[in-house]
């Protein structure tokens, strides 16, 4: 069993790491980079699980070359879950990572750390809501204290779930998603990254490319722009 650590940069993911793994981490190099990839093992429930500390990122579809090796892993080689770890004062702009995570259609469950500075800055989350929401579990988190840290293992293992949340795009980009779908035979993913400039397949590239050029005529914007502006749509 695979377990792997996704969130932005300054959420607390790397301290769960610690405290989950504690001693015998493992520090190697996403293939052919420099990009640190640390990794540990916990026993539970009498199985051996392997933790991964993904690099902190913003988003899934930058050129960055941390979040161009973390997309890679997540197409080529997915753990069988992924802990999303959010910043509980600034759930917003977590949110896009996570949403964004939905289309790779990988098991979940989310941690909302720092959900004790949140509740001192007066913010109210209702998290059986969110969860409700989503369609996947989440556990507020005080990783500084160590709080729910020991939840994590035993809930990735027994509560993850593809998140049910479903992201609806401007009705154009929708559009063109559901025409490289249908003449390409692409996934919903592959056409997403597609229309961005993201992928190696260059018939499917091409074909989204002209697609991509008649969204931004209408628009004045980037597909890649209008993906940042979204508003979700949850089912």
């Amino acid at each position: 069993m695979k377990i792997a650590l996704l969130g932005n940069p300054n959420v607390g993911k790397s301290l769960i790491f610690q405290q989950l793994t504690s001693l015998g981490v493992e520090i190697s190099n996403f293939p052919g980079t420099t990009v640190d990839m640390l990794s540990g093992k916990v026993c539970f429930a009498r199985e051996q699980v392997e933790i991964i500390d993904l690099p902190g990122i913003y988003a899934l579809d930058g050129s960055d070359e941390q979040e161009v090796q973390v997309r890679r892993l997540l197409e080529t080689n997915p753990p069988d879950v992924l802990v999303v770890v959010l910043d509980a004062t600034n759930l917003e702009r977590n949110l896009y990572l996570l949403l964004q995570v939905a289309e790779y259609q990988i098991p979940v469950i989310a941690s909302a750390n720092i959900s004790d500075e949140a509740e001192k800055q007066g913010l109210v989350i209702d998290y059986p809501k969110l969860a409700s929401i989503l369609g996947v579990e989440v556990i507020p988190t005080v990783a500084t204290e160590g709080k729910n840290i020991k939840t994590i293992v035993s809930s990735a293992l027994q509560d993850a779930k593809v998140i049910t949340a479903e992201v609806m795009y401007d009705r154009h980009i929708e559009a063109g998603v559901r025409s490289l779908v249908k003449l390409e035979g692409s996934s919903r993913l592959d056409a997403l990254n597609a229309l961005e400039g993201i992928g190696s397949n260059n018939t499917l590239l091409a074909s989204a490319a002209t697609i991509a050029e008649d969204i931004e005529g209408q628009h004045r914007m980037t597909v890649h722009q209008m993906a940042l502006s979204v508003k979700s749509v949850m089912k």
